[in-house]
């Protein structure tokens, strides 16, 4: 058996740990499905709101070729079409929580549930829309 590391959730989320377990098993699985072995994603253990056990994994070297393992197997894993993109819920990306839905294409998802949350300008542009209704409203 492998050696075991321990993750102590500092994210002020109770769920993240769980959600990051449950983002891993989905990678692994959806690597293994892909035909894709280059890549280890580590086995969890044990999760609860507190800590999460996963496998530790050795990591060798950081090399030109370690990176193209990396890229193309990830790009493998890409390659076949989906027929919705996205999460079944919301979870986080480091310390920020990540809003998802499905959607029909990998383009309108990443813009819109991604790029336009992570930079602050989906939520931006909703302050302002609520700012004009409520002005609107007295008028």
């Amino acid at each position: 058996m492998a050696g075991v590391f321990t993750k102590h959730n500092g994210a002020g989320y109770a769920d993240a740990l769980i959600c990051e377990a449950e983002g891993l098993d989905s990678l692994r699985a959806a690597l293994r499905d892909a035909g894709v072995f280059c890549i280890r994603v580590p086995e969890v253990r044990s999760v609860g709101e507190t800590e999460m056990e996963i496998e530790a994994i050795d990591s060798g070297a950081a090399t030109t070729a370690t990176f193209q393992m990396l890229g193309d197997g990830l790009a493998q894993m890409h390659k076949s079409p989906k027929l919705q993109y996205g999460w079944g819920g919301d979870n986080y990306i480091g310390l920020s929580p990540q809003p998802n839905r499905w959607s029909a294409t990998w383009v309108y998802h990443y813009l819109n549930h991604y790029n336009l949350f992570g930079s602050g300008y989906l939520e931006g542009c909703r302050r302002g829309f609520l700012m004009v209704k409520q002005v609107a409203g007295h008028l």
